[in-house]
This record gives structure tokens, sequence and C-alpha cells, in this order.
């Protein structure tokens, strides 16, 4: 999503598009689909929620409150899958960015260990460098191999850089946060994406909006999102 505008302009048709996104992710959620258990745990949803609480009525936030009973109506679990975030596992062979993202998700806000925290920094440089999220990579995550076009990779990878942020305020994870999120918005009508997709996008979304006012507020600027 580009807009050519500046300013407050910006921010008006930065969150007129987002929104746009938000219910066309909302719509496509089926309550009867449980691939969406491959996705988030519980506390994703009390974090949105906490997160909600921090900034003032008349901001817009409300707007969001609308999208949380349906989140909640998913039965959430923590990934059983994934890979041991531990140094020899990691050095084994390829990585497979769908166990890596995975084991990542779940272990967010428990901390990661150092070497996957340091493979981690160099996806979010591979990817500032080809906007692309491949299934694997060779030796140390540097080389990419195989078809960079499974949105859920980029679900993934966009939770993951929403629960770093959350968790050290570092904006180098906030600014590959909006990039990914540009490129799935830019691809919501792709074919694959199943209601595990639509419902870590929508949620991934959610959390964009919430930082970014929290950002405004930060600096003093009540704009309402809605």
């Amino acid at each position: 999503m580009y807009s050519p505008y500046g300013g407050i302009e910006f921010l008006r048709s930065f969150f007129k598009h987002r929104h746009l996104d938000q219910e066309y992710f909302s719509s496509k959620l089926s309550l009867d689909d449980t691939s969406t258990n491959r996705i988030v745990s519980q506390p994703s949803i009390k974090e949105i929620e906490s997160l909600q609480s921090e900034i003032p009525e008349h901001l817009g936030v409300e707007r969001l409150l609308v999208f949380i009973p349906k989140l909640q109506s998913f039965v959430f679990t923590t990934p059983d899958v994934g890979i041991p975030l531990s140094m020899p596992a990691l050095e084994a062979g390829d990585i497979d960015s769908h166990d890596f993202l995975q084991s990542l998700l779940a272990k967010a806000h428990g901390g990661l260990p150092l070497h996957a925290e340091r493979l981690l920094n160099k996806l979010v440089q591979r990817f500032e460098v080809t906007k692309k999220i491949y299934p694997q990579y060779q030796e140390g995550i540097w080389k990419p191999l195989g078809d960079p076009n499974n949105p859920f990779l980029y679900v993934l990878f966009s939770l993951v850089l929403s629960q770093k942020f959350v968790a050290t305020k570092n904006f180098k994870y906030f600014n590959s946060l909006l990039k990914v999120n540009d490129i799935l918005c830019s691809i919501r009508s792709d074919l694959s994406f199943d209601s595990a997709s639509n419902l870590g996008a929508l949620l991934s979304l959610l959390r964009e909006e919430l930082f970014v006012l929290q950002l405004l507020k930060k600096q003093g600027l009540l704009y309402a999102s809605k």
C-alpha cells in the first residue's frame, strides 16, 4: 500500500486502506476451518486487549473492538510444531522457514536463544534486500531455496515481527512489519490464503494499527484512525 500524500493526508490514506484490508481478512474467516489451530496462542488476543487499553477512546481504537469477538471465536493452541532453537539444531542443515518461524512464534513471549535471535536478524536483513520469504535457507539464512510465493510464510513472519516489536520496541522490526503487511495486503485475494493465513494477517494488521496509534500518541498527535 503506497500513498502519494504526506502528513495527515498520508495517515488518512494509510488507515483507509488498512481498514479495508482488515475487513477483507475478517470476512474470509471460517469458524469451521480447523487450520487456524496452527497460528497463534490465546495470549495473543489478551495482548491486543492490553494494548488497546493503553490508547484513549477518542483515537478511534473502539473501531477495533468489532474484530475481537470474531478472533475469540477460534480455539487457539500453542503450535506443537517447529524445530529446536538450540545452536546445534539450527546448524544441522538447511533452515525450513515454516518450522523456524513457528518455533519463533511459540517462543516470542519467552525470549529466544542468542543463536536463534541472530538467525532471525539475518532473515530480517535478507527480507529487507529481497522483499521475499523463501521456503528454505541454506548456510545460515543467506542462500534462499524454493518458491517465495507461500502467503502463510509471510503471515508467520509478520506475526513474529509484531511480537518482537512488542518485546523489544526495536524499530527495525516495526519497519519490516509495515513492509510485510504491505505485501500481505497486495496479495490478499490469492487463492492459497486459508483461514489460518487470513486470521494471522488480520491479527498482525490489528497489532500494526495499535502500534501506529501508540506512536502517534507518544508524539502528541491525537489522530483518530476511524
